[in-house]
């Protein structure tokens, strides 16, 4: 899946060329964005084919929530707007990009299916596949790599994971906080990208996205924040073996 990596890496970077507010509603690589950007490209594709179609690829895509797509349709709106020139290279990159990584999501979904087999029946695994955002093999991995009766708490499982703030101090702060670069990092980078189609949903993950983004946190560390608050839920469920409840 290292070539989706990449594919989605460069999407990310190509919408904030357009403009920051497109960039910051187009970076969450959900389901739904995918879909948009494939089939209408950037900005200028998105405002031409108008909001009617706009919407309508958006809910075949799955998930869209009618705030979030039309925050990204005013967003790609503006842009189109701002008197910069079009550009066709632009909006065949976008498709091409967000082609390639909704065709490596489907083909990783693929991959998972046998995964899922054979842990079929196991209880923490089946619990762990309903929380939001985590698929067969995040839910394998954590089943796996953690044993939840060695930590004390969510905390220490988060410290194990990569996922826990730490406190540093420099020239400049104090008790500046940032994620770990300890852990295990399998486990943390699973943790993080599972979040990425969380981004623009109802649930609390959802919300909690928008919450740091409105912060004024980036896209990948406002990934991070969502990660470990959901890793209290998974640490949880792991621990009780029961089902996750959103609220």
């Amino acid at each position: 899946m290292a070539s989706r990596t990449r594919a989605a890496d460069r999407l990310r970077a190509v919408p904030p060329e357009a403009g920051p507010a497109f960039g910051a509603q187009a970076g969450p690589l959900s389901r739904w964005r995918l879909a948009v950007l494939a089939e209408l490209g950037g900005p200028f594709g998105i405002r031409g084919a108008g909001l009617r179609r706009f919407r309508s690829v958006a809910e075949r895509g799955g998930g869209a929530r009618r705030a979030a797509a039309d925050r990204l349709w005013a967003a790609a709106a503006a842009s189109a707007s701002s008197g910069r020139p079009e550009l066709a290279a632009e909006s065949e990159l976008v498709r091409s990009l967000a082609a390639r990584v909704a065709a490596g999501s489907a083909e990783a979904a693929r991959l998972d299916a046998p995964v899922s087999d054979s842990l079929a029946g196991d209880e923490a695994y089946e619990a762990l596949l309903t929380v939001p955002g985590v698929g067969p093999k995040t839910a394998a991995a954590l089943v796996t790599l953690v044993d939840v009766s060695l930590f004390r708490g969510h905390d220490e499982l988060a410290a194990h994971a990569g996922l826990a703030p730490c406190n540093r101090q420099s020239g400049t702060s104090l008790n500046a906080s940032s994620p770990s670069r300890g852990g295990n990092r399998t486990l943390k980078n699973l943790l993080i990208c599972s979040c990425t189609s969380l981004a623009g949903t109802e649930n609390r993950c959802g919300r909690h996205y928008d919450a740091c983004r409105a912060r004024g946190m980036r896209h990948n560390k406002a990934l991070k924040a969502v990660a470990r608050k959901r890793l209290k839920a998974i640490y949880a469920i792991m621990r009780d073996g029961v089902p996750y409840r959103d609220g």
